[in-house]
């Protein structure tokens, strides 16, 4: 291996870890500055915003001309009433994905 590769090696993975261990910092500058209301609020908010940009971006391109509207309206609503029923995250991943899956090579 030559010394470049080798120093290539060492950046990605220091930046890696920069990564993975920076939004803790900035969190804990944060909380030690600011009100830990503030903190709290945002991440109330944060988590449910995020949700509903993935699933209107998820829909976006969703055609009502011919079955997906439907597998997709299905998957949804399964991936609602399973949240719902178990407070599983796992559970309202992997299930509605399936049954899309499914129902989109079956309908």
């Amino acid at each position: 291996m030559s010394r470049a590769e080798i120093i290539a090696i060492a950046i990605i993975a220091a930046v890696t870890v920069l990564i993975r261990v920076l939004p803790f910092i900035i969190t804990d500058i944060f909380h030690r500055r600011t009100d830990s209301r503030i903190l709290g609020r945002l991440s109330e908010l944060l988590t449910p915003a995020l949700i509903g940009m993935l699933v209107v971006y998820c829909l976006k391109d969703i055609s009502f001309g011919d079955n997906t509207a439907l597998s997709a309206a299905i998957a949804l609503t399964v991936c609602v009433a399973s949240y719902i029923w178990k407070k599983n995250t796992l559970l309202s991943i992997v299930v509605p994905t399936l049954i899309y899956m499914v129902l989109t090579r079956v309908i």
